[in-house]
């Protein structure tokens, strides 16, 4: 079968994406249009993120264990909007670096394929500041995060904040802070340091 013959038909998707790993531009063209898009990255994490979108019901769930650059760098701005109009994105968690023996930050993203709605909420966690090796805290603060009303941890930061304001700024950026901190960042009356 083609890849395309699986679209649609799971209800969940769990995968941890290779990083480091560069595709041709035809592949990534089959699913970014430069002329629509704008230019989205090369990186096949990235198009792992879309295809495990693709391969998902609506209401399937995904959930990958990818490198956190996909959130901010312009280069998967159009992953990004996509993600941002098109699921509805539940968890962002930063994992603690000394999980993996790479020289890459690593998170979760989950989501659910369905459009979000007005009212959803993105449960964002940064868990690196972990003591190292001290897999019951990790265990206990990824509970803690999956709670439908998360709250801090002595190791962990956790904020909440509407998926609509990911859209507020003009590259997508998904965000793990405070989500006042994002607001200002957004807000036109200030001057940004590129200018």
């Amino acid at each position: 079968k083609s890849s395309g013959d699986f679209d649609g038909m799971f209800d969940l998707v769990v995968t941890n994406p290779p990083f480091g790993v560069t595709v041709s531009a035809d592949l990534r063209d089959r699913f970014f249009d430069g002329q629509l898009d704008g230019p989205q990255s090369k990186d096949a994490y990235g198009l792992f993120i879309l295809k495990c979108f693709q391969l998902l019901r609506p209401g399937g769930v995904g959930s990958l264990l990818v490198s956190d650059t996909w959130r901010t760098i312009r280069r998967h701005r159009p992953l990004r909007r996509r993600l941002a109009e098109h699921t509805t994105v539940h968890r962002l968690i930063d994992l603690p670096t000394w999980i993996f023996p790479a020289t890459v930050n690593t998170g979760i993203l989950t989501f659910t394929a369905s459009a979000p709605p007005i009212n959803s909420q993105i449960t964002a966690a940064d868990l690196r500041s972990l003591e190292k090796e001290n897999w019951p805290a990790l265990e206990n603060d990824l509970t803690a995060v999956a709670d439908p009303s998360p709250e801090q941890s002595p190791t962990s930061a956790v904020y909440q904040y509407p998926q609509q304001q990911i859209g507020d700024y003009d590259n997508y950026s998904f965000f793990i802070a405070f989500p006042r901190l994002h607001r200002i960042v957004t807000d036109t009356r200030y001057t940004t340091l590129k200018e």
